[in-house]
């Protein structure tokens, strides 16, 4: 299935400027409603008085429950704390809304009357920030939806492509399963716009294998705790269960399970961080049949870099936007390319290594051995980014 086709899926369920002042290139990285795009015009952001030439910058986050948004929130912070070491950025402000729709809506608000520049919101919902997002298109601050998709009238939106990220992984599942037998899925955060879409996405792959198995599911919330937890009762369960296909972010909880259990772990989906290849490793690189596609946390800091560029009064590329996974008629989405996937040696030359050669031609497959050479100066827990393709986007 090619990815325009996913995306026109995915919609059923849910720019001219001149350039102005001094454009720099970003720091160097340290480690139903049709709805409307916004116009890339270089006044988007409404200036703080008295904040000199740099901007004032928000980020509202929905979510701190693991360490991968641990990840993307301090890329964000490494992000912007450079381009104020630089005077781009006067000043900054990061907040937490611990999974609490109305604790978001609080802080956009807050940050709204701090007379923000600009806001960058990972969202909690699709749809519930609508009427404060709408307050600060309103105001004239420019809003970037970053991580989580969304599609809100008169923003951006920048994200990994978490369709084909999870199309990637199903794909791959039921090859791996010779295209039969018994599993469970693991989801994320019911609710989160990012988990509706890779539900959307597995339901549409799955329809085509009608002798794959889904004998239960239980979300995971994206935390090794939960998964754990929710593999355990699942091992206890069933004993026919071939496979687990899970989103990412949970596989050393599966793991951790399979162990507890005292049983060899059947074919799961693994995480592309240090952590789990060291684990991995210890197991054998032949003797765990798993897949590892990145949801780099590196967004974060993608999501700052285009925000100043737009501010900048920076002109997007033709072509650099693409429709919104959640509302395809809506074209303000930068879906940045999945960039690499870790396999086994096998995935290299069979079916599957065909199916990604011509779905997904740009995204490199590498084994293990090289995933350890690649995550062997980040923290473990880490997911391996990569770095936002800047002159792609702009112009």
């Amino acid at each position: 299935m090619k990815k325009k086709v996913l995306i026109l899926c995915l919609s059923c369920v849910m720019v001219i400027a001149a350039l102005a002042g001094c454009v720099s290139q970003p720091p160097a990285y340290s480690e139903g409603d049709t709805g409307t795009a916004p116009s890339t015009s270089s006044d988007s952001g409404a200036k703080v008085e008295g904040s000199g030439e740099g901007f004032v910058i928000g980020f509202s986050n929905g979510y701190v429950g693991n360490i991968w948004r641990q990840d993307l929130m301090d890329t964000a912070e490494r992000r912007l704390q450079a381009y104020k070491n630089e005077g781009v950025v006067a000043d900054y402000q990061i907040t937490n809304a611990n999974d609490d729709v109305t604790e978001q809506q609080n802080h956009i608000n807050a940050l709204i009357n701090q007379g923000c520049d600009a806001i960058i919101i990972d969202p909690n919902s699709a749809t519930a920030l609508a009427s404060v997002i709408k307050t600060a298109v309103d105001k004239g601050i420019l809003v970037v939806i970053c991580n989580d998709v969304a599609a809100y009238d008169g923003t951006y939106s920048i994200g990994t492509d978490y369709p084909g990220q999870h199309e990637i992984t199903a794909n791959w599942f039921v090859r791996a399963m010779d295209e039969e037998g018994d599993t469970v899925y693991i989801s994320g955060v019911p609710g989160n716009p990012s988990d509706t879409v890779r539900n959307v996405v597995q339901e549409e792959v799955f329809s085509h294998y009608p002798n794959i198995h889904v004998l239960a599911e239980a979300p995971g919330y994206w935390s090794d705790a939960e998964a754990q937890s929710a593999l355990s009762n699942f091992l206890s369960t069933y004993d026919s269960l071939k496979g687990i296909i899970t989103q990412d972010g949970m596989g050393n909880g599966l793991l951790q399970a399979y162990a507890n259990a005292g049983i060899e772990p059947g074919i799961i989906i693994g995480d592309a961080n240090g952590t789990f290849f060291k684990h991995w490793d210890e197991i054998g690189s032949d003797n765990l049949r798993n897949i590892c596609v990145p949801s780099p946390a590196s967004v974060g800091g993608w999501s700052v870099d285009f925000t100043i560029g737009l501010l900048q009064g920076r002109e997007i590329a033709d072509g650099a936007l693409s429709p919104n996974p959640t509302n395809a008629s809506m074209v303000n989405h930068v879906l940045v390319d999945i960039q690499y996937a870790v396999v086994n040696n096998e995935d290299l030359t069979n079916d599957f290594a065909a199916w990604m050669k011509e779905n997904y031609p740009n995204c490199e497959l590498i084994t293990l051995d090289e995933a350890l050479v690649r995550t062997k100066d980040i923290p473990d827990g880490y997911v391996l980014g990569y770095d936002l393709p800047f002159d792609q986007i702009f112009k």
